[in-house]
């Protein structure tokens, strides 16, 4: 009933969402091995319920989880990030950095966002497609993260090539020669981390990070795997809802033409864009204790998917689910997930977005999408193309 591997799924899949959030709900697919929730107020109960649903997965028995744990053990001592973390050491890890990421924090950074988006557009080369994912979308959350974090700026490419090198060893090939990359890239940021505690770190998340290392909350390796996690775990999901909403944009002209000329609703359009197409297009979640969901008993360990991008669309929850209206009054959605895990980086990943749709709306009125100016990969959690080549000039 559901194939979200199928190129059909990943061009539109809000039709078959739609279908099983009427004729099942809370359905198990056996291609996935894990139930599948597409209602708002299933998703929503399981968000708010840490006891029951779990996101510690590598708690989980299996040869996929077993590889995931070495890998972690390798490269890590076996610390995950904090959407994979358990409590109470979740909320010890998150909140030695929360403040760094509060909506006062993040507005700081309006100016060096504006600047950098600005410095990224005109790179573009009139006339011809540009690349909102390859030169705006996936670049720009980068170099944002690196300034929160503090990092001074000769060293943000090695920090961030570092803390990359170490995630794509998580989640990579398992060659030889990617995992001695990554314990070289540990080991050159425990050096880094001695550094900063006799040279200071500024006062962004890094200084908070070091902070509690030195009071004794964090271990050295809990605080090199939070450097690795806050600088990378929020760029991708940034740069989907950037280039989601740009999409939605250059599809509904009308709603380009009305956030260029009332450029105050753009941070409700914003809002909306995480509603319309929402880049969190699923959650993995683990059954902890035996629970019961419309009816179906879930035994512990059980895989539970919860489909954001179908519960964001739920007639129940609002009005004309399928129409984008960036007019549309306070859409309670899903697209930070929710509950103890609900996004750390959502304030950024909100500026973030308030400044690049102000900027395109107000620079480019008439963009709009070149020929097969859209590309995509086959993906499940995470909902983004992969190209987007559009017309500015």
């Amino acid at each position: 009933m559901l194939d979200p591997f199928h190129a059909d799924y990943g061009d539109d899949p809000y039709p078959a969402l739609a279908r099983l959030r009427a004729e099942d709900p809370v359905h198990f697919s056996v291609d996935l091995n894990a139930w599948v929730l597409t209602a708002y107020a299933d998703c929503l109960a399981v968000l708010q319920d840490g006891a029951a649903f779990r996101s510690d997965f590598l708690s989980l028995e299996g040869e996929r989880w077993d590889e995931a744990r070495r890998r972690s053990a390798l490269f890590l001592d076996g610390v995950p990030a904090l959407s994979a973390m358990a409590e109470p050491d979740h909320h010890r890890m998150r909140e030695s950095v929360q403040g760094a990421f509060s909506a006062r924090a993040v507005a700081r950074m309006r100016p060096i966002i504006q600047s950098s988006v600005d410095a990224l557009l005109d790179r573009r080369v009139p006339g011809e497609p540009f690349d909102v994912v390859g030169s705006l979308a996936y670049p720009l959350p980068r170099l944002v993260i690196a300034a929160q974090l503090g990092v001074a700026e000769a060293d943000r490419e090695t920090f961030m090539r570092h803390a990359s090198v170490i995630a794509r060893a998580m989640f990579g090939s398992g060659e030889a020669a990617e995992a001695i990359e990554a314990l070289e890239a540990r080991a050159a940021l425990s050096e880094y981390l001695e550094r900063l505690k006799v040279e200071g770190a500024g006062d962004g998340a890094l200084a908070r990070m070091v902070e509690a290392h030195g009071a004794g909350t964090l271990s050295e390796v809990e605080t090199v795997a939070l450097m690795v996690d806050v600088a990378l775990a929020g760029n991708d999901p940034t740069a989907c809802l950037i280039a989601n909403g740009t999409l939605a944009l250059l599809r509904h002209p009308d709603a380009l033409a009305t956030l260029h000329a009332e450029p105050a609703l753009v941070p409700g359009a914003v809002e909306e864009f995480l509603r319309y197409d929402s880049p969190l297009h699923a959650l993995m979640r683990i059954v902890g204790t035996a629970a019961t969901v419309r009816g179906e008993t879930m035994e512990p360990g059980e895989v539970v998917y919860l489909m954001i991008g179908a519960a964001n669309r739920d007639p129940a929850q609002y009005a004309d689910p399928d129409v984008l209206d960036i007019r549309r009054e306070h859409p309670r959605h899903l697209g930070f997930g929710g509950g103890a895990h609900h996004c750390l980086g959502a304030p950024m990943a909100r500026l973030v977005a308030d400044v690049v749709f102000t900027t395109l709306t107000g620079r480019f009125p008439e963009m709009r999408l070149a020929p097969l100016g859209v590309e995509r990969e086959p993906e499940f959690e995470l909902r983004g193309p992969s190209r987007l080549r559009v017309l500015l000039d």
